[in-house]
This record gives structure tokens, sequence and C-alpha cells, in this order.
């Protein structure tokens, strides 16, 4: 997980430069942690590539981790994987699905 930040850091630096689509994102997802959104600055593939930087450090833990949680994770991928190939035009939707999937895959792997 250390490693995990030490990418996202950067990334969340990067994030202080708001747009109208990344204000128009954060005041429609409200009540959700918008951290993803915030990471990605309001873009679905910023948000993708952040994911899959999650996999990766997953998939090098993988011989750690509970087969269930190897499940839930590959299941939360494959959600990811049609989003991602695909963004939906609502951004929203999206950034709400991809935050769902993110925690996900986080939390599979402190298992």
């Amino acid at each position: 997980m250390i490693k995990i930040g030490a990418i996202l850091l950067p990334l969340a630096l990067g994030a202080c430069n708001a747009t109208n689509e990344w204000a128009k994102i954060s005041s429609a997802v409200g009540t959700i942690d918008n951290t993803l959104a915030q990471l990605a600055e309001g873009s679905v593939p910023k948000a993708c590539a952040i994911i899959a930087v999650a996999d990766s450090y997953f998939q090098e833990l993988k011989d750690r981790i509970s087969a269930k949680n190897i499940a839930i994770e590959a299941k939360a991928m494959r959600a990811a994987q049609v989003i991602c190939n695909a963004p939906p035009t609502n951004t929203v939707q999206a950034f709400r699905s991809l935050w769902n999937i993110w925690l996900t895959v986080q939390n599979a792997t402190k298992a």
C-alpha cells in the first residue's frame, strides 16, 4: 500500500488544477468519497490508469491473498474493463462505478 501512495501522491498534487468538468463531477458525486475523481482530474481514462496501478500491486501480492478476495478483485477488474473500454457518456456515473471498483481492489489487497 505504501507503493500505491508513492505513485498516487504526485497525481494528487497534479490534481490541484480543477477543471470545469471536475467541478461538475465533484458537485454531482456529493456524498461518496471522490478521491479517485480528484486524482484523475475528472478524466475517466486517468481513473482507469490509476485502477490499473492498484491492480498491478494486487497482482504482486496475489500469493498472499485469499481465494475469496482474488475472486472479488477479478470481478471488480472485469467491471472496470467494461467501463474503461467503452466509457459511458455520464461521467459522474462512471466515477461512481470506478470509485467502488477502486475500493474493492484496495480492500481485497489488504486481506
